[in-house]
């Protein structure tokens, strides 16, 4: 199952090239995007549907990506990523590849580093806009995690950029902290290596009950993200095109677009929520109604609705408004 029309036939070395690796980790980071987009759209079109599939897309995500990560790791020795570009795993201390490890590293570890991600971004803006804790001590704790963990980050990149630079100049085996912590370097995939994971496959497949529907079920979805990704490089190549060629025509067109609907018992200039004059302007994109940052964004945490016309709201959808002060 490996991409085939990105993997050299022919190489005098078995380590891959930086470009390889390089593209390898880029598609995996681009699953994930991609998956919360489709169940974006999807709650955009759906609300009521698909709200508490938007909410939980990180742990949605957590649980397909084990199950894809799990079957190309004990089928393959290899992620999905690697195994489409023709990689596999190859232990560099033991005899053995060990899959707890290389789980964790793959599946987990950015589960978490997104969180946080998540969660110091929500912080930080927080504390520039004057949002406090009912207690002194979250505060401190929200200040100290917000002044360390760019320093986290940005050791953990820089960690990351230098060993891809030695494995770039043939200095290190590995190309990343998670190589380096999980004990294993990249190197093409071998026929021995196919030829295990075909017997895998076929004895996998001729067991019964839910062990095999589980696999079929599996096995059909990275397929099916396989070719996907195959084809979806000339499907962005037509989209690209169409959308080259058509963008200059829209930018053309002048649309009027006319007010919102008149929402009774709102005034103007002051926020719904606390009925004072407005700090730090932001609309619900949901239902167009303007309040203060922190109102309306303590308000969607605990709510996940607009105060004002009830519809199904969600914090993405909040757009702070800045005026020219000229």
């Amino acid at each position: 199952m490996a991409g085939a029309f990105l993997t050299p036939t022919l190489s005098a070395s078995n380590n891959p090239s930086v470009f390889q690796v390089v593209a390898q980790n880029s598609l995996m980071e681009t699953l994930k995007p991609a998956f919360s987009q489709i169940i974006k759209v999807l709650a955009n079109c759906s609300p009521r549907h698909f709200n508490l599939a938007f909410k939980f897309r990180d742990e949605l995500y957590l649980l397909l990506n084990s199950a894809l990560q799990i079957h190309y790791l004990k089928l393959f020795s290899s992620s999905f990523a690697e195994n489409f570009y023709g990689l596999e795993r190859s232990p560099v201390l033991s005899g053995t590849l060990s899959l707890k490890p290389s789980y964790l590293l793959l599946v987990l570890v950015p589960y978490l580093q997104g969180k946080a991600q998540r969660l110091f971004e929500k912080l930080r803006e927080d504390e520039a806009d004057g949002v406090v804790f009912e207690t002194k001590t979250w505060n401190t704790l929200r200040s100290i995690f917000v002044k360390l963990y760019p320093f986290y980050h940005c050791t953990w990149e820089l960690a990351n950029l230098g060993l891809l630079f030695l494995y770039c100049l043939n200095k290190s085996k590995y190309h990343s902290l998670f190589a380096l912590l999980a004990g294993y370097n990249l190197v093409y995939q071998t026929q021995d290596t196919r030829q295990s994971s075909s017997d895998l496959q076929q004895k996998l497949s001729s067991t019964r009950g839910v062990q095999q529907f589980m696999y079929k079920l599996v096995s059909s979805a990275a397929n099916g993200l396989t070719v996907g990704l195959e084809m979806g490089s000339f499907f962005l190549q037509v989209v690209d095109h169409w959308y080259n060629n058509t963008s200059a025509e829209l930018k053309l067109e002048h649309k009027i677009v006319g007010p919102p609907p008149l929402i009774a018992g709102l005034k103007p200039g002051l926020c719904p929520l606390c009925g004072k004059k407005r700090r730090g302007d932001t609309v619900l994109g949901s239902s167009g109604v303007v309040f203060c940052y922190s109102c309306i964004t303590q308000y969607i945490r605990k709510k996940k609705k607009c105060p004002v016309t009830k519809e199904p709201s969600q914090e993405e959808q909040l757009v702070r408004v800045f005026y020219n002060q000229d």
